[in-house]
């Protein structure tokens, strides 16, 4: 314990000892630059370093890149000529950025891609004809909503450039509103320019007028992406779009031919779990020949009695029942993956029940922060408990998965050195900032696995979401929220087009309807899923 703690230790303040440059791989091939902003007035923003951090994320499905991250108020001229290619991350209007940079980039004759703002300064350092011959374009101005207040009812999309056209596909910003709150969760800007001969690789739609304007252009060696990709994602978001342009950016193949790769797992399976439900969800997969993952909570604990009307703690060990059926799935198909050990913390509530599936682990769900009292040896305590009952079961796992995917940064850190693999969405956190500050971390999910995140992590992906058929009209969500089947074919439909994409979803048994015509609901999205060409993986 004490070996594997000075381990952790010393990979940790490794990991946080250059605060300019961040490696995401030490042998690769290929340089990729991500500079990003940071202003020494303005030291509270802290968008451009989240930025980075996802940038970063996705080129680690590339093991051919390595990835330095680079505040751009350290830029010095001559910097960019280290780089195989570049990225700027235009996230701050009007960023200061140093004339060496615009001079270098104007210069720069290997593949670079600039986000958002600060375009038309490039512009206007260049000269428009030098800039048009660069870039194929002509910058026009900025575009957010249209003049005007508000349409009504409040939950009616304003007009602004919301649907992306990609490969035959549309994609859509997210617009939401949230009438308890009387806000909007919607990132409408967008830079209108004027194409003169670039090629364009993706073009927005006005969601009123129908006018288009180009989003992503490729001309030479210079990609301009016409906002940033990264806020408010979703499962049909223009970020998948750019998860894809990275192929050409970077003019790598796939890292999949000739095939596509489907996940599905079952969720929050435990010692106490209703083995008639179980088991209906077992038995749908097995008739259908589908290898899966079983989401396994080794211990069960419900302190306050809140699903049986009394205390109760269980482990696998204790309930030969359920750890037949679990082996029986094993055996028809099934790979377990560890979902924390109790799913819980202790006796104590963790903003839900306080029982085993409900409530967080490795994290303060009430306050979401990091838990007062985390440590290393907590959370390596916890693990190896887990993984002891499940070995002492005779249940081999193939990775791992956070209780609701949140953890910190520490938590993050020590999961990567104890497991191979996990399954996830993920909340990016960067040392010194505040994680109860929305606009100090970013959440993100893949379309594709990563090789090596910011945390160290190898992820599968979770692209589709969590499936309920328990309502007709389930409201339509993102992230962690339940989605209907007919949001995960369309999304599967969206995200097809995705080089070395996953269709990746899961369902929690207890929310399913097995009626029969819900299960024609499930057996839907199967369907969908293997009409589309996706092969169901181990």
């Amino acid at each position: 314990m004490v070996q594997i703690t000075l381990i952790l230790a010393t990979a940790l303040s490794l990991f946080w000892s250059n605060p300019v440059l961040a490696k995401n791989w030490e042998n690769g091939e290929m340089d990729v630059c991500i500079y990003y902003d940071a202003l020494d007035e303005k030291p509270e923003y802290r968008f451009g370093v989240v930025y980075s951090i996802m940038t970063l994320n996705l080129l680690g499905h590339f093991k051919e890149v390595t990835s330095l991250r680079i505040p751009i108020n350290t830029y010095r001229k001559g910097d960019l000529s280290r780089c195989d290619k570049a990225i700027y991350i235009g996230s701050y209007y009007d960023a200061p950025v140093s004339e060496d940079f615009y001079e270098d980039v104007a210069n720069y004759r290997k593949s670079f891609l600039w986000m958002s703002y600060g375009i038309w300064k490039l512009q206007e350092h260049m000269g428009q004809e030098a800039f048009e011959k660069k870039s194929g374009f002509k910058f026009l101005k900025l575009f957010q909503f249209d003049d005007g207040p508000f349409l009504k009812p409040e939950n009616e999309s304003p007009g602004f450039f919301e649907f992306i056209h990609y490969k035959g596909k549309v994609f859509n910003k997210l617009f939401k509103h949230n009438p308890f709150r009387n806000k909007r969760f919607v990132t409408p800007e967008l830079a209108r320019i004027e194409n003169k001969s670039a090629e364009i690789l993706a073009e927005a739609e006005h969601n009123k007028t129908k006018l288009r304007t180009p989003y992503i252009t490729h001309s030479g060696d210079f990609f301009y992406v016409a906002d940033i990709p990264f806020s408010f994602i979703h499962e049909t978001d223009r970020y998948l779009i750019f998860t894809d342009i990275l192929f050409d950016f970077l003019n790598l193949p796939p890292r999949i031919q000739g095939k596509r790769y489907a996940l599905l797992r079952i969720e929050d399976i435990h010692p106490e779990y209703d083995l008639d439900i179980l088991n209906q969800s077992i038995g749908l997969l097995k008739e259908r020949n589908i290898p899966y993952a079983i989401s396994l909570i080794p211990r069960y604990v419900d302190p306050f009695g809140y699903n049986f009307g009394h205390p109760i703690s269980s482990t696998i060990l204790d309930r030969p029942a359920v750890l037949k059926t679990i082996k029986y799935a094993v055996d028809n198909g099934a790979d377990i993956i560890m979902h924390g050990y109790t799913h819980q913390i202790g006796d104590q509530l963790n903003c839900d029940t306080g029982a085993s599936g409900d409530d967080f682990e490795f994290w303060d769900g009430c306050r979401s922060r990091p838990l007062p009292y985390e440590s290393e040896e907590l959370f390596i305590d916890r693990l190896y408990k887990g993984l002891a009952l499940l070995k002492q079961a005779g249940l081999r796992i193939v990775g791992w998965l956070p209780p609701h995917y949140e953890s910190s940064p520490l938590g993050y850190r020590v999961f990567s050195e104890v497991f191979d693999r996990t399954v996830q969405r993920v909340r990016y956190i960067p040392k010194d900032n505040d994680p109860t500050d929305y606009r100090h971390w970013g959440g993100q999910f893949f379309p594709y696995t990563i090789e090596k995140d910011y945390y160290n992590q190898w992820v599968w992906p979770e692209s589709l979401g969590n499936v309920e058929t328990l309502s007709e009209k389930t409201p339509g969500a993102i992230n962690l929220h339940t989605r209907t089947p007919e949001q995960i074919i369309h999304a599967l439909d969206v995200q097809s087009v995705i080089r070395d994409g996953w269709a990746s979803f899961f369902w929690h048994p207890y929310n399913i309807d097995f009626r029969a015509a819900k299960i024609e609901s499930l057996t839907k999205i199967i369907d969908a899923i293997e009409s589309y060409g996706y092969e169901f993986q181990s």
